[in-house]
């Protein structure tokens, strides 16, 4: 049960990130003063993409000790496969 509370824990974070970011007008604020977007862009995924795969690893930490056991069976690398790829799909939908 707390895998799931880790789980609804992520998505309000990465939707605050988010907010926080388009209610501040940052990137208004930084092209500005004369940083170029694609550097811009590119350390805000950098960042997100970190934090998103924080709190993954959270959550594999918490199947691994407290999960099913169908779910303990799985090999990590499928753990670290999938969550690459779906902290990437979650970061790159959310600069969208």
């Amino acid at each position: 049960k707390l895998a799931i509370v880790v789980v609804m824990l992520m998505f309000p974070d990465a939707v605050a990130r988010l907010t926080r970011e388009r209610e501040d007008g940052l990137l208004l604020r930084m092209l500005q003063s004369g940083m170029r977007a694609r550097t811009y862009w590119l350390a805000n995924y950098a960042f997100d993409f970190t934090v998103q795969l924080v709190w993954s690893l959270v959550f594999v930490v918490c199947v691994y000790f407290i999960g099913p056991a169908s779910l303990k069976a799985a090999p990590f690398q499928y753990y670290l496969v999938t969550l690459v790829v779906w902290s990437h799909g979650l970061v790159c939908l959310s600069v969208c």
